[in-house]
C-alpha cells in the first residue's frame, strides 16, 4: 500500500459526499489541485495536536517541491520551530504562494525576512500605517517587525506533516 500524507487546514467533511470516494482513490496531490487555495483554521488551536503521516521528511520535501513547481511565484520551505505550535512544527513542510501585498487580510499566515534574514511564518494580526503586526500562534507577544511590500514572501498555500519516526534522509535547508 503506498504511504499517505495528511494535508491539514482542508476540512473533508465540508466536501460534496460524491466527491469523497474519488478523493480517496486519487489522493492528496489531486486534491490540492482540485481545490487550490482552500483554507480554515481549526476552531480550538489549543486543543489539536499538530497531524503527522507515516512519510518520512524526504517524501514530505518531494511531495512540498512538487506542489511549489505547480505554478510560478511558489516556493517549499521547512518548518522549524515552536511559535506556530500546534500548526506548524519540526515536523511540517510548507507551500509559500507570493501574493501581491494589498491582498493580505487579517488572519492570514505570511512567510517574510526578517532583519536578520531569517525566514519567518507567522499570522498576520492587524494593518498598521507602515506595515503587518504578525505573531506566532504560540508566542505572547507580537514580533517587533512588521510585515511590508519589501520583506513580504508570499503566503502559506499548504502544508503537509510527516512522521518525524519515519527513517528518511533529510530535505536540504532552505
Amino acid at each position: 500500500m503506498g504511504k499517505r500524507l495528511t494535508i491539514k487546514s482542508l476540512p473533508v467533511q465540508a466536501l460534496p459526499k460524491y466527491l469523497l470516494p474519488i478523493l480517496h482513490k486519487l489522493g492528496p496531490v489531486f486534491l490540492l489541485a482540485l481545490l487550490p487555495g482552500c483554507v480554515s483554521e481549526p476552531a480550538d488551536t489549543a486543543a489539536k495536536a499538530p497531524p503527522s503521516a507515516n512519510v518520512g521528511k524526504l517524501q514530505a520535501w518531494t511531495d512540498a517541491e512538487m506542489l511549489a513547481h505547480r505554478a510560478e511565484g511558489r516556493t517549499a520551505a521547512a518548518g522549524a520551530g515552536s511559535s506556530m505550535l500546534p500548526i506548524y512544527g519540526d515536523n511540517t513542510m510548507l507551500v509559500i504562494n507570493a501574493v501581491p501585498y494589498g491582498t493580505l487580510r487579517p488572519g492570514m499566515t505570511v512567510a517574510y525576512v526578517n532583519s536578520r534574514g531569517v525566514e519567518v511564518v507567522h499570522k498576520l494580526i492587524g494593518k498598521e500605517a507602515h506595515g503587518w503586526r504578525v505573531a506566532g500562534l504560540n508566542n505572547e507577544e507580537a514580533d517587533a517587525e512588521l510585515v511590508t511590500p519589501f520583506n513580504l514572501i508570499g503566503v502559506v498555500y499548504a502544508t503537509l506533516s510527516y512522521d518525524a519516526d519515519e527513517d528518511d534522509d533529510s530535505p536540504p535547508s532552505k
